[in-house]
């Protein structure tokens, strides 16, 4: 259970910062490469979601079974 309470609020968390982005207005120079960091700091985020949630996926079946 404590398993899916972090997978819901790393979800939570990955859909807030996904809604901050699209807010943030365009920007250049220095703070250009920032927002391109974050964005590499985000997917990077959102790809340890995904394995999360696929080693959660794969407890439930193995409980279930």
């Amino acid at each position: 259970m404590e398993v899916k309470k972090n997978y819901e609020a790393l979800r939570q968390r990955e859909e807030e910062e996904r809604m901050s982005v699209q807010s943030l207005p365009p920007r250049g120079g220095e703070e250009a490469q920032t927002v391109s960091k974050w964005e590499k700091e985000s997917h990077e985020t959102t790809r340890e979601l995904l394995k999360v949630k696929d080693r959660l996926i794969e407890i439930e079946r193995n409980v279930s079974s």
